[in-house]
């Protein structure tokens, strides 16, 4: 099937920073968007919350739609749970997770040893075999055998392909197998709690009194209780649970077993994505545009990192991103990052992207736990979108975070204090971001772009809200103006269009979001050509509005002050 990516049927923006794109207030919903790993098996039906982005407004949706625990390391998402909607207030939030609770599952390692009979054989309890780790032997699966379920038995098989191809002695056969929970537990006044229940797996729950097996929806009903850490398997109607004791098992969840592939994903180019590329489903899913990228807990790790890089221009052949990153504070071969070494770990990984804030290191919180800065910065910068309508000319740096104790590197680091002139010289000045503590608090410290550095400064990636507003700017376009694709373009359309446009820019110079607008039809001589394939285009010529970088206060001694001095002793004496 012949395909032509350069084909244009839409509404389309680019990027040109040596001219520079374009706006206005409530015209375009943008999500900030969160991947990563949510304990979604708490939740009824949580496989189906599998790399779907799930528009969430608050922590009672979260808990419902993704599940929640304190537990951050194994649950990265429930981290900016946390701090966009119990700490600061803010949402809404596009999250992606990638643990599936059908895959990640605890388990332990099997042996068996099998001889073929007619060219077969069989694994017992099927429903407990991870099948994608069966390994026959030094056979090849594909090419030597075929794996299956028996669903009426409950078995594996395992078939040769061509007769022969399994031999006939015995093979050793390794896989995975579930590791299964149990409990006997007696109802009393028609319910049943299993404790210590954060690794159940909720819809694996099997309830049977002796060989009778209990319906969900028809005997029971089953919710986790997050005040308690615990299921409370409860009766449909009094009696549905009988008063013997009740035999309950359930699958385990392992978040440790997610992968970088999972969190990275795919894409077939035909509509199924997962994982990172997933974030091409969030506008027809959610709505939103995704205009904000943060992948706490995996953004410090190269390869996600760039697949999010990837995953974060053009999106869908149309959106541009913003990403907010961490880079980590032990490398991969366990040697400590520290200030001296941070920025030649940024720039020697690809950390230096002209669409991404960099952060560095953790904060540690006055709560005890550990944060990440990006989503401590992404939280306070949502707050700004929404005070000013989602037009992001104001930067999450210099933002109050009274939450934040200490920087945080590792936990035998102790002693230092780092001072604003430590963060600025060592960090900052090599687009990297932190905190600090300044004017009496702490705070998100640092504003550059990834890519900026003392010998590599301009004036776009010197702040990281100038290209922001650029992507805005043609974001907003794209969103807005698809509503004008395959109408007639008149003379009085085109007209129409730029002073809209215009008008538009206007109001952005106006609330001081640009210092600069203007709104034009591109007449050069290829955009004349295009119009014989109906491809207009639209120029805007912009300066965003500078942030202050620096205040410098000059102190000058003068003797002027004497003169006056003198002249009221001379009244007094006189």
């Amino acid at each position: 099937m012949a395909e032509y990516p350069n084909f244009k049927h839409g509404a389309y923006g680019e990027i040109n920073a040596d001219g520079i794109p374009f706006t206005d207030k409530n015209s375009i919903r943008q999500a900030i968007v969160y991947i990563g790993t949510a304990p979604v098996h708490l939740v009824e039906g949580g496989s189906a919350n599998v790399n779907v982005p799930m528009l969430i407004n608050n922590i009672g949706e979260a808990r419902r739609y993704m599940g929640y625990s304190d537990n951050w390391d194994d649950y990265t998402l429930c981290e900016p749970a946390k701090v966009h909607f119990m700490d600061i207030g803010v949402g809404p939030l596009v999250f992606i997770n990638v643990l599936d609770p059908k895959v990640n599952l605890k388990s332990t390692d099997a042996s068996e040893s099998k001889t073929p009979t007619d060219g077969s054989f069989t694994i017992s309890d099927a429903d407990l075999v991870l099948l994608d780790t069966i390994q026959v032997g030094d056979k090849v699966k594909g090419t030597d055998y075929t794996v299956s379920v028996n669903s009426g038995n409950n078995t594996v098989v395992i078939s040769e392909k061509t007769a022969g191809a399994l031999g006939s002695a015995a093979l050793t056969v390794t896989y995975k197998k579930k590791t299964v929970g149990t409990a006997t537990l007696t109802p009393n006044n028609g319910r049943v709690t299993i404790v210590n229940a954060e690794d159940v797996v909720l819809d694996s729950l099997k309830v049977a009194s002796g060989a009778t097996e209990k319906t969900n929806g028809t005997h029971y009903t089953a919710a986790y209780d997050y005040a308690k850490n615990a299921i409370n398997i409860v009766e449909v109607t009094d009696g549905s649970l009988g008063t013997d004791a009740l035999t309950i098992t359930w699958s385990k969840i392992d978040p440790s077993t997610v992968t970088q592939e999972q969190v990275i994903g795919s894409t077939d180019r035909y509509g199924l994505n997962t994982g990172l590329y997933a974030i091409k489903n969030v506008y027809n899913l959610t709505g939103y545009v995704p205009a904000f990228i943060c992948a706490p807990g995996f953004s410090s790790i190269p390869d996600i990192h760039n697949a999010m890089y990837l995953n974060s221009l053009s999106i869908g052949k149309h959106w541009n991103a913003w990403m907010f990153v961490d880079m980590p504070v032990v490398d991969s071969l366990g040697t400590p990052i520290t200030l001296e070494s941070a920025a030649d770990w940024k720039n020697t990984r690809g950390y230096n992207k002209d669409n991404e804030s960099v952060f560095f290191p953790l904060a540690k919180g006055t709560d005890g736990k550990h944060y990440h800065l990006s989503v401590l910065n992404t939280a306070n910068f949502q707050a700004l979108l929404i005070q000013n309508g989602g037009v992001p000319y104001m930067t999450g740096s210099n933002t109050a975070c009274p939450i934040i104790e200490d920087l945080y590197f590792m936990e035998n680091v102790k002693g230092r204090v780092y001072d604003d002139e430590v963060i600025n010289r060592c960090l900052n000045a090599n687009g990297i971001n932190s905190a600090a503590y300044v004017s009496g608090r702490w705070a998100i410290w640092g504003a550059q772009a990834a890519s900026y550095n003392q010998t590599d400064g301009t004036s776009v990636n010197v702040l990281d809200t100038s290209r922001m507003m650029l992507f805005y700017l043609t974001n907003d376009f794209q969103h807005r103006r698809n509503i004008d694709i395959d109408k007639p373009m008149t003379g009085n359309k085109l007209k129409t269009i730029r002073a809209e446009e215009q008008e538009r820019l206007d109001r952005l110079l106006g609330s001081g979001a640009l210092l600069y607008g203007k709104a034009m039809l591109d007449g050069s001589k290829e955009a004349k050509s295009d119009i014989y394939s109906g491809d207009f285009r639209v120029r805007f010529e912009v300066t965003t509005t500078p942030l202050t970088k620096s205040l410098t206060a000059t102190a000058v001694w003068t003797d002027d002050g004497y003169e006056v001095f003198f002249e009221v002793m001379e009244e007094a004496v006189g």
